[in-house]
């Protein structure tokens, strides 16, 4: 069984690194046409509007559809529980949301945040539909279907996105561009994902599930709420045009953190719900994924960071050249997030939720008086906050760990130096390459290319542990992959 659920977790990880890679290249393609289409303060209020959307959605799952997975005995009762709880809670949600628009409109003086925010909380009861579609697909580490579900969603959608975009309707394109993508999905699984809803529910299930969703979904909230409230005071006390610099130097950072960070946590998640008897298998498996996302994703950002001032300008225009200094920070803590979000997908799956939940009422705190004292300085000094209190974040989600897990964060932080120490070297590499040219685009390819041969080099002649593991493992996913 474990030589069987290694082969799934390693498959799995690698479609799902398929699935956010070539997806988040072709979104980010998008991305970059629509802003050069569209004006920073059009990205502000859909920011604005969706911000509000995100945190209220939170209760639309209440974790249910987590607690699916992590049920080791879940059946078509469990399913049916969910499925009309959650679409039953969306349409509460949206009330809200309908109801609430127009007073966050008005706090932040602008009538269309509010038609905008009606629109695209349509998309909640829409995703609430395919819920346990989804949960299936993890239940089962079947990943290569969202493979195929991100592709079939994602082309026609920013199709419409940019021809919106070109014609001048604005903010409009990215809200037709989110609605369609969401409707497209929601198809799409029911098509791949056979489970059909029956007219079955229990109450004594629903509480079951609940017991251990409540908890993940308030230390959800939590951490939405606080983690949004950067975006609501820039957008307070400065401008959208600042939101949007704000948002879009964390847009590049974001992107490579999710297909490296979401893709662990969507298959680490369920890999280690299989194995939560056995402790010393959940702990080499999130000491595998630390090793291995770290590796991969601390020399993009290391470089990423230094090459961010150039980056902005031919990608996005020099109208945008005020967001690479926040793409330089973000990109310094989307490095601590990946192995803040290890521990807790651990605690998750070995069911201690209620640790979780804890957690945030030691984090959230600092984060909040870090925030009280950069918000009045500017929207860097917020960017440059969040990074101190991401370092204070990975001891606090470590501690429990070294309980439960005997997984100390000394012992995590030695698992991943090799990757932290090519990656500073490798920054110093490629900005001394940067200072040879002063040809913008020759010197963006030369400091990408030294950057990565130095990388990948260096591992393969020191024979770095987490290189090794992930080229084995390309090499034989790719052998299956041809005779299959």
């Amino acid at each position: 069984m474990q030589s069987s659920l290694k082969e799934k977790t390693l498959s799995g990880l690698l479609w799902q690194f398929l699935q956010r890679i070539i997806g988040q290249l072709f979104s980010f393609a998008v991305t970059v046409v629509l802003a050069r289409l569209l004006l920073p303060e059009d990205y502000g209020v859909v920011a604005l509007a969706g911000m509000f959307n995100v945190l209220v959605g939170i209760f639309i799952s209440g974790s249910m559809d987590a607690a699916l997975i992590q049920k080791k005995d879940a059946d078509e009762l469990d399913y049916n529980t969910v499925f009309f709880s959650s679409f039953f809670m969306s349409f509460i949600i949206y009330a809200v949301v309908y109801f609430a628009s127009p007073y966050v409109a008005a706090i932040y003086h602008n009538d269309l945040i509010c038609p905008i925010m009606r629109v695209l909380a349509l998309t909640m009861p829409i995703g609430s539909l395919t819920m346990v579609q989804n949960a299936i697909i993890s239940r089962q580490m079947a990943f290569k279907k969202l493979f195929y579900v991100g592709l079939i969603a994602q082309i026609p959608s920013a199709i419409l996105g940019i021809y919106m975009a070109y014609h001048g309707y604005g903010p409009w394109a990215l809200v037709a561009q989110s609605m369609l993508g969401t409707v497209i999905t929601a198809i799409s699984l029911f098509v791949i994902v056979p489970w059909r809803p029956h007219l079955m529910y229990s109450w004594q299930r629903f509480w079951c599930l609940f017991d251990y969703a409540w908890k993940r979904t308030a230390a959800g909230f939590i951490g939405t709420l606080c983690g949004q409230l950067k975006g609501y005071l820039i957008g307070f006390r400065y401008s959208a045009a600042d939101l949007a610099y704000y948002n879009r130097g964390e847009g590049l950072p974001d992107m490579l953190l999710s297909n490296v960070n979401g893709s662990v946590s969507n298959v680490l998640f369920p890999a280690l719900s299989q194995v939560q008897d056995d402790l010393d298998a959940v702990k080499r498996g999130m000491r595998r994924s630390m090793m291995v996302s770290s590796y991969v994703l601390t020399p993009l950002m290391f470089g990423l960071a230094v090459i961010a001032p150039q980056v902005v300008v031919i990608l996005y225009s020099v109208r945008w050249e005020p967001a690479a200094p926040f793409m330089q920070v973000a990109c310094l803590t989307a490095v601590m997030t990946v192995l803040n979000t290890a521990n807790l997908q651990a605690l998750l799956a070995i069911g201690r939720s209620e640790e979780v939940l804890k957690l945030e009422f030691y984090k959230k705190p600092v984060m909040l008086l870090i925030l009280a004292a950069t918000v009045m300085i500017s929207p860097l000094a917020i960017s440059f906050g969040m990074l101190l209190y991401s370092i204070y974040v990975l001891f606090m989600n470590a501690w429990p760990n070294r309980k439960y897990l005997n997984y100390s964060v000394w012992e995590q932080i030695r698992d991943v130096r090799s990757g932290f120490i090519l990656s500073a070297l490798m920054s110093c590499l490629v900005w001394g390459v940067g200072q040879v040219t002063s040809n913008v685009y020759l010197s963006l390819c030369l400091q990408i290319l030294s950057g990565g041969v130095f990388y990948i080099g260096v591992s393969h002649l020191l024979k770095v542990e987490a290189y090794l593991f992930v080229r084995s493992n390309i090499v034989d996913f790719f052998a299956r992959f041809r005779q299959a």
